[in-house]
């Protein structure tokens, strides 16, 4: 509502040690924070980072750092998901594979299953950078 960037709400359940639930914990993460720490510098040949949900669609890319909300106090709604369109990279997700790599139309796509969310971390690299070109 305020014209900042784009929120990820974050909410988990809390038990205590007899299991028993105690209650609900939720945070709001700003989607650049989240960027942030998905930024992998030290790597070459980054083109673009993603988090992708387990049906293989898009919950942030890189390039939505610095993406702005519209000022508004009502009609706030969720940001669009779009599929990431790497037909063996979603199917990987869908059968739930931890970790791997996909060539697709002459780019790497490297990705890894985030152990206690149900998302999955997704590079988009350049093979040239690394001698991996088909």
């Amino acid at each position: 509502a305020s014209g900042s960037g784009f929120l990820l709400p974050c909410s988990g359940p809390i038990y205590d040690t007899d299991g028993k639930l105690l209650g609900v914990v939720g945070v709001d993460m700003s989607n650049d924070t989240l960027l942030d720490l998905l930024d992998l510098p030290g790597v070459a040949g980054v083109r673009e980072m993603f988090l992708v949900d387990s049906d293989g669609k898009v919950v942030t890319s890189s390039r939505d750092k610095g993406l702005q909300t519209a000022v508004s106090l009502r009609g706030n709604k969720a940001k669009g998901r779009k599929q990431l369109n790497v037909p063996a990279l979603a199917e990987q997700i869908r059968i739930g594979t931890v970790t791997g790599v996909v060539h697709h139309q002459g780019e790497l796509f490297v990705y890894s299953a985030l152990s206690t969310l149900r998302f999955v971390v997704v590079a988009r690299i350049d093979p040239e950078a690394h001698g991996l070109a088909q």
